[in-house]
């Protein structure tokens, strides 16, 4: 439970290999207008085992090795997420993607070499988004220690040539973002950033609708 939102993951294993099935306990056109959707599948995926990216980048201490990791992974993303024609604009998926949602996966056991795989690809931004939007994520959940998070992201912006907007870019996400709580009557947590009582409520209601459902379907 979060945020009002309802989720519910479930693990199997099948022909020997772990899968996992993430499920929004919610109509699926909850979040959806003309600039931002919620899209998720609902599908059995295989279920992927290796670090987390972003607890891997904070845990280096060498400056110069943390922004050697940390720029091969936006190449990366700046390379699949692209809009041919436009060099400063990226899918409307690249929305949700932080160094959070990341594993670090080995190609092979005997290799160095590995792959960013994400596990949580599901908002999309219609408008499709700026690569300066797309460093202000970055920065501001990138939660390394000693960090002052204005400076990361003007430097960032300096070596991507993007221009740095904060104060537009952390407009939109506010609005976003409350647009989403709004919808089950917890505006108030984008600013106070904790669990309120009202958001407690909103989440155990949520949760006895729509579990009850599901443990009914699975009684039938």
């Amino acid at each position: 439970r979060r945020c009002g939102n309802i989720a519910r993951t479930i693990f199997r294993i099948k022909d020997g290999q772990k899968e996992v099935q993430k499920i929004l306990l919610l109509d699926k056109n909850i979040i959806h207008n003309k600039y931002f959707e919620l899209t998720p599948t609902g599908e059995w995926r295989p279920y992927i085992f290796g670090e987390n990216l972003e607890t891997f980048l904070c845990s280096i201490q060498n400056e110069e090795l943390f922004l050697s990791h940390l720029e091969k992974w936006i190449d990366q993303m700046f390379d699949k997420y692209k809009i041919e024609g436009d060099d400063q604009l990226l899918n409307g998926t690249a929305w949700s993607i932080v160094p959070d949602n990341f594993v670090i996966v080995k190609k092979d056991k005997n290799s160095d070499d590995f792959d960013y795989v994400c596990i949580d690809e599901e908002y999309n931004y219609k408008p499709g988004m700026c690569k300066s939007e797309f460093l202000f994520y970055v920065a501001w959940y990138l939660n390394k220690p000693g960090i002052d998070k204005t400076v990361f992201y003007e430097m960032l912006c300096e070596k991507y040539k993007c221009v740095p907007e904060l104060d537009k870019w952390n407009s939109i996400r506010k609005t976003l973002l409350n647009s989403i709580y709004a919808r089950f009557g917890t505006r108030e947590f984008e600013e106070s950033n904790e669990y309120t009582q009202e958001n407690l409520k909103t989440c155990i209601q949520l949760a006895d609708k729509y579990l009850d459902v599901e443990k009914k379907r699975c009684n039938v």
